[in-house]
């Protein structure tokens, strides 16, 4: 993560009138918390729904601009394939034949 992306975020925040707070809670009051914490839910959020009746929106991570150039970038890379992969050689891969070859001349001694 960029740190200079993150430190404008968190001014955006701020800008936007969102404070970060530290507390200190029993963790029965946590356990419940996160027994309500809907998915992809941040803490902060799910206290501000369940205290104001909904969470308050934040603004966005990315520019428009950044956003389009992520997915651009996205788009131009090659689809992910579920091809199935070559069984990994015994003895680490690259050497297998030296080692195949190793064990072939001391059967042949024996």
């Amino acid at each position: 993560m960029d740190k200079a992306r993150l430190r404008k975020y968190e001014a955006d925040r701020k800008e936007a009138g969102f404070r970060e707070i530290r507390p200190c809670v029993h963790e029965d009051f946590l356990a419940k918390i996160k027994e309500l914490r809907r998915p992809g839910e941040c803490m902060g959020r799910t206290l501000e729904r369940l205290i104001l009746g909904e969470a308050v929106p934040r603004p966005p991570f990315w520019t428009p601009e950044e956003a389009a150039q992520r997915a651009a970038k996205k788009a131009a890379k090659p689809p992910r394939t579920n091809a199935v992969k070559a069984e990994k050689p015994p003895f680490g891969g690259f050497r297998h034949a030296e080692v195949a070859a190793a064990i072939a001349r001391l059967k042949q001694v024996e």
